[in-house]
């Protein structure tokens, strides 16, 4: 007991990092992004940035996109065993970057929930929570700007609180990269930010250095949506309405509650009800993006589960009504913030179904009530989420807390687990999404239980699956007059490599080895490896560097002498 009292910390610690593991491996098993809501629009940026090809990108800022493109890399090599992993490898930087993304705006929140004096286990329970809550699950499967807004918008709070609370100017500059960065990746998360900071303005604005931080953020923002604009040769306003969408909502959107909220709580039931979809989006999947997605998720409820949608329903009512019931009470000024920020990103919403701004183009379709979604401002509902968290943490009704928590602890993992063993080792696609993610320790442990195809832990290996056939191993190579010869193998299936611009036809097995282990590829792979080679967005890595160096410095010296 004393052990565990002493270390109660670092227990708590390595139970978080199993379980996020888990239910990253859980989402990545189950649900293949590249088969997911809107790749067929975001996925030519990952084609851009991996495998070099041109095509018409979207008007979003292109920092994000190349940073997946940059995890999925890591996973190249898959392509010389075959060219039929080129979406398999995107799946994995998708998923995989998005965790690292995830991963940073949890050790955001985790010093936010630090800066209101909330107990370390405590943090690191809510960061669990956290990690099932629907929206959040969402965002980190998807191919959209949302995670990366995760990342960044828990520090653009701590170091807003911080100055506020302390006046020291260099919060104010650890702001630039951040703002920057958040305000060019994404027209609706621009204007989140520039709401979210208006909700700090103050007497304090008139003050000098707030006017020099201004100075240096505007040429670094349009420098950054340039930066973008030279790719995909479109600003982040330069949206184009797709058919259906030419229309603004009517007001009773607004209020109205439809009667099939509970008899038919699925896609399009809500298209006239604004409340309505959240109500069924925040702890469910109305619009059939994630666990409900017919093609994207192993063994799908498409449509949906009608009691999972209902229990869903009944949990985002109380969700709200008890931000809304604390949010009336608080006093601390810096929670209301947080806390009530969700608001924010419904404000924004509503501009833009109301076409506020004329200037910009209409983006409302009646027929399904799109673009009401919680997963655009999901990162906002993060926040919101973690500040009920800590009300609850305080409230005397412990009953109510424990049940609640119970609640969003289980209910999400319902939704989420819906594949077996079984289903998993029956699924090629899924097998070879585990070889790819695999490292060679996991692979021997996973081949008891799953037919893992191939074997890519070392250049030998590789080459051996490029070589991949029927051989005589009797047919070796010899040398003559100092030059080693193989002589044809009849067994051998000839093939073509290729390096660069040389060719060779090799009919040897020994010579395929050879030739593979000195770098040539076979043909069929040939356009993922020797394609023109993408220069990263400059302005976005340095402004990516320079947040994480002012996030390390938080962690190292910020922590104002508080424990971790």
């Amino acid at each position: 007991m004393k052990f565990l009292k002493k270390n109660q910390f670092s227990i708590a610690f390595l139970f978080t990092v199993v379980f996020n593991i888990i239910l990253f491996l859980l989402t990545y098993i189950q649900y293949t992004s590249t088969e997911g809501t809107d790749f067929n629009k975001y996925g030519p940026y990952l084609n851009y940035y991996v495998f070099g090809s041109d095509a018409s990108l979207q008007e979003q800022g292109v920092g994000y996109f190349w940073f997946i493109s940059e995890v999925s890399k890591f996973k190249l090599n898959s392509l010389l065993i075959s060219p039929s992993f080129d979406l398999l490898i995107l799946n994995f930087g998708i998923q995989f970057g998005n965790f690292l993304l995830f991963l940073g705006g949890c050790l955001g929140i985790y010093f936010l929930l630090r800066f209101f004096d909330t107990p370390p286990l405590y943090s690191l329970g809510v960061i669990n929570l956290l990690a099932l809550f629907p929206p959040i699950v969402g965002a980190r499967i998807i191919l959209k700007p949302e995670i990366f807004a995760f990342f960044l918008m828990p520090w653009l709070f701590l170091f807003l609180f911080k100055y506020f609370a302390q006046d020291k100017t260099k919060y104010l500059y650890f702001l630039i990269p951040i703002t920057t960065l958040l305000t060019s990746s994404k027209a609706s998360i621009t204007l989140i930010t520039a709401f979210v900071l208006l909700m700090f303005v103050n007497k304090s604005i008139f003050k000098k250095e707030l006017f020099y931080v201004a100075v240096i953020t505007l040429p670094i923002f349009l420098y950054l949506i340039n930066e973008s604009y030279l790719i995909n040769e479109r600003y982040l306003w330069d949206h184009i309405t797709p058919d259906g969408y030419d229309n603004v909502a009517s007001f009773s959107f607004l209020y109205s509650i439809n009667a099939e909220l509970f008899s038919n709580p699925f896609r399009n039931s809500q298209s006239n009800s604004l409340i309505g979809i959240i109500l069924i989006d925040t702890f469910g999947d109305y619009w059939q993006t994630y666990w409900n997605h017919k093609r994207g998720w192993l063994n799908s409820q498409f449509p949906g589960d009608i009691t999972l949608n209902r229990i869903g329903i009944i949990t985002s009512f109380l969700f709200y009504s008890l931000i809304f019931k604390y949010l009336l009470k608080e006093k601390n000024k810096n929670l209301k913030k947080m806390g009530g920020s969700f608001l924010i990103g419904i404000f924004v919403l509503l501009i833009t179904i109301f076409n506020v701004f004329p200037f910009l183009t209409k983006n409302f379709n009646p027929g399904k009530g799109d673009p009401i979604k919680t997963h655009y401002f999901s990162f906002l509902l993060a926040l919101s989420f973690i500040y009920l968290l800590i009300k609850l943490k305080d409230s005397k009704r412990n009953v109510v807390t424990i049940s609640f928590i119970a609640v969003i602890f289980v209910f999400p993992l319902m939704q989420f687990t819906t594949s077996n063993l079984s289903a998993v080792s029956e699924n090629i696609n899924t097998i070879k999404k585990i070889q790819i993610l695999k490292s060679c320790s996991i692979g021997s442990a996973l081949s008891d239980y799953i037919n893992i195809y191939g074997d890519w832990c070392t250049n030998e290996n590789i080459a051996k699956n490029i070589c991949l056939g029927t051989y005589d191993p009797e047919v070796k190579p010899y040398e003559e007059n100092n030059y080693l010869i193989y002589p044809r193998d009849e067994m051998f299936e000839s093939r073509n490599l290729v390096n660069q611009n040389q060719v060779v036809t090799v009919g040897n097995y020994y010579e395929c080895l050879e030739y593979s282990k000195g770098g040539f590829v076979p043909q069929s792979s040939e356009y993922f490896f020797f394609n023109q080679n993408r220069s990263a967005p400059r302005g976005f890595l340095v402004m990516l560097i320079l947040t994480i160096l002012t996030i390390l410095y938080e962690i190292t010296y910020g922590r104002d002498n508080r424990k971790i």
